[in-house]
């Protein structure tokens, strides 16, 4: 099977700041009259024509320059000139990558230099889901040229992304990097978990590949559960209603297969008990499993008694992961995000964070039910 890697602890539950993810198809422009609530979200975020990733593609930010760190004073220092860049760019994020840069690609590529030395790998194949602006691949593929140029002639660096606009600007960035870059770095505008994107890049690429999520598993759409009279009931949104132009959620008996795979895979209510020695040891792939299924919104305080009669269940996370590992069993699963976010105001267990970014203040919504691509 693949391998995971971990560079920081933690992944993520929101819904806002890049573009990758599985779990939807679009069939027309127009809202159908009832979808699960991961439909909805995707449709917000990517839709063909009118999601926030495809139609406000420059929301993803852009730094220029390296940022000259030993100039700050402390972090209130590194706080302003944050907020400066997004004044100045009026952007709505600002990645790592880009704040970083080049220290965070470099420390990414040589960690996949290291293991792949170690590996006795001859090739280097590098994926990534959601490449933002691109930032990340050209500073691994100069960090691969300066430091490993036999290797860089052996390098291919491959991005899916839900938009084609940053699939677009991903290829411009890299290539006014170095224009060797072209020849080995490609972009697919695809869905992450449908697993024919593996498929075909599995044809090209046989080997073993390094597959890099860094800020995604905070951006993939959930599904939501609800008890009710103890049985699970999944959520639908309703759109037939013009007091609420944004849909409504309606409860039915639990059906879809992904809802009641993520919702079999773990015991809610065992899942803080069983927080010991044995949990320490099970793993990453464990770790992963208990994070993504029991959540990470906050201090454990801070949840009220009732939030485990509802639950979001991270449905296109677990999608891209079995795509992965049916498709590209030889894999290394990188991933780098957030431990935690605050100020979540959805009711529920692993509860999104909706948020946009104006004027360097962010501004959070109180539900996901919001206009296709506001957030």
């Amino acid at each position: 099977g693949g391998g995971a890697m971990a560079l920081t602890r933690g992944l993520a539950q929101s819904f806002g700041a890049r573009g990758a993810w599985g779990g939807r198809l679009w069939s027309s422009s127009s809202s159908p009259p009832c979808r699960l609530v991961r439909d909805h979200v995707a449709d917000v975020l990517a839709h063909p024509s009118d999601g926030y990733f495809s139609s406000r593609p420059h929301v993803v930010g852009k730094v220029e320059e390296p940022l000259s760190f030993k100039t700050m004073i402390g972090k209130s220092g590194y706080d302003y000139k944050v907020r400066d860049l997004y004044r100045a760019r009026g952007t709505s994020w600002l990645t790592p990558a880009e704040i970083f840069q080049p220290y965070y690609g470099q420390a990414v590529a040589r960690y996949l230099v290291q293991d792949l030395l170690e590996r006795g790998e001859q090739e280097l194949r590098v994926c990534e889901i959601g490449g933002g602006n691109g930032t990340l691949a050209a500073n691994v593929l100069d960090y691969v040229r300066s430091r490993h140029p036999d290797l860089y002639e052996r390098t291919k660096y491959t991005v899916v992304d839900v938009s084609k606009a940053l699939c677009e600007r991903q290829e411009l960035l890299v290539a006014g990097h170095d224009e060797l870059h072209s020849s080995r770095f490609t972009t697919v505008a695809g869905d992450a978990a449908d697993g024919g994107v593996w498929r075909g890049l599995v044809r090209e690429r046989e080997g073993h590949v390094y597959v890099l999520g860094t800020e995604i598993l905070d951006n993939l759409p959930h599904d939501r559960v609800e008890k009710v009279g103890g049985e699970w009931m999944e959520t639908w949104i309703r759109y037939d209603d013009d007091d609420s132009p944004n849909g409504r959620e309606e409860l039915r008996p639990l059906r879809d297969r992904s809802i009641g795979r993520c919702l079999e895979a773990f015991d809610w209510v065992g899942a803080r008990e069983g927080a010991g020695s044995e949990a320490e040891d099970a793993g990453f792939l464990s770790s992963l499993e208990n994070f993504l299924l029991s959540g990470s919104a906050g201090p454990e305080g801070s949840r009220g008694e009732d939030d485990d009669e509802v639950v979001f269940l991270p449905t296109a996370a677990v999608s891209i992961l079995e795509s992965l590992s049916m498709e590209i069993p030889d894999h290394t699963l990188v991933l780098i995000d957030f431990d935690s976010l605050p100020d979540v105001q959805l009711r529920g267990r692993n509860a999104p964070l909706v948020s946009n970014t104006e004027m360097a203040e962010a501004r959070d919504a109180s539900t996901y039910l919001v206009p296709v691509g506001s957030q």
